[in-house]
């Protein structure tokens, strides 16, 4: 049986994507993710609000809002 994909997801406030974090399937379990603050492009992003969506096959998505601190 195959595992669902899992994708992780920060955008920024406009909406636009700042970095995939995860884009996998993953085995049903708790996980621990750290972002180092880099986007996909390499460069760190600014202290502001962004967006996190974690997404779980079809079944699951939720959208939250975060802070970056510097």
């Amino acid at each position: 049986k195959d595992h669902p994909m899992v994708r992780l997801r920060i955008f920024n406030i406009r909406g636009q994507l700042v970095k995939d974090v995860v884009t996998g399937r993953k085995r049903p379990d708790r996980y621990t993710i750290q972002w180092n603050g880099k986007a996909n492009n390499g460069r760190y992003t600014a202290s502001g609000m962004y967006f996190y969506t974690l997404e779980v096959g079809n079944v699951y998505r939720k959208t939250r809002k975060m802070v970056v601190v510097k």
